[in-house]
């Protein structure tokens, strides 16, 4: 099993006077892969994990992935260089390649969406993933289509890709948009792709989370929070001493810091 190395480092923190979201980046470039990403989420999302996969192979210099050894290589340097932190599907790349037929080396971004009532995963999709591909690994994987929701039981993806989230259980897949969802329940996976079929408000509609975003398009990889969530997920109050004391090592020089 492979450990990313832990390393406490303030990257980026932007917080909006008057509103309530942060951001944290790595390496800014000068995509928009990211605001793509937050208008495919509702508006009241509290946590969203963004990995910008198009960015990341740019970055390593994988014109195109093809074959088990670049998708290896690929993932590896992703890891390594800690561009793919917040994804989800990144450890699954194996089972999902035999399962699915596509992994995220045949995507453009994932983001991850947590609100109060549900979560989400989306993929945006390669150009060159084609449609029937999509369609022909989920029945392949066993999922059973209803209503334009396609559902498959937690035996199965248990079985097909140990440790897989619960979130893999309801996709749908929007082909005129080239996005997949996914969602470990079906009301809300419905509620989030009405809305995006409808226009509805989504979290780049949020003033406070797009000014805060706007300077991070292009990152490969952005955390974005609610600011009450941010604090519980970045506080170190119950961390081992040692990692206690290596955030007190890092803040002395700055200084007295003042509650915000």
């Amino acid at each position: 099993m492979r450990l990313r190395t832990n390393v406490i480092a303030i990257i980026a923190i932007l917080l909006i006077v008057g509103g309530a979201w942060v951001v944290s980046e790595t390496h800014p470039s000068s995509q928009s892969a990211l605001a793509e990403a937050l208008d495919s989420v509702p508006a009241n999302t509290r946590v969203a994990g963004f990995t910008d996969w198009a960015q990341i192979r740019t970055t390593l210099g994988f014109d195109k992935v093809t074959g088990k050894v670049d998708r290896d290589s690929l993932i590896n340097n992703a890891f390594e260089r800690d561009f793919s932190s917040r994804s989800l599907l990144e450890k699954f790349t194996d089972p999902m390649s035999k399962g699915f037929g596509w992994t995220v080396a045949d995507l453009r971004w994932e983001m991850y969406g947590q609100a109060s009532k549900g979560a989400v995963l989306v993929a945006g999709m390669n150009d060159d993933l084609k449609s029937g591909k999509v369609t022909r690994g989920l029945r392949s994987f066993g999922y059973k289509e209803s209503a334009g929701i396609w559902k498959v039981d937690d035996a199965t993806v248990a079985g097909s890709i140990p440790g897989a989230p619960t979130i893999l259980r309801f996709a749908s897949y929007l082909k005129n948009d080239r996005l997949i969802y996914f969602s470990d329940h079906r009301a809300y996976l419905e509620s989030v792709v009405a809305l995006h079929r409808d226009h509805g408000k989504t979290l780049a509609g949020v003033p406070s989370a797009r000014q805060v975003a706007e300077p991070l398009i292009g990152s490969q990889s952005a955390f974005v929070s609610v600011g009450r969530d941010a604090c519980l997920s970045t506080g170190l109050s119950k961390s081992p001493a040692g990692v206690r004391e290596q955030a007190r090592s890092l803040l002395r020089p700055l200084g007295k810091l003042a509650p915000m």
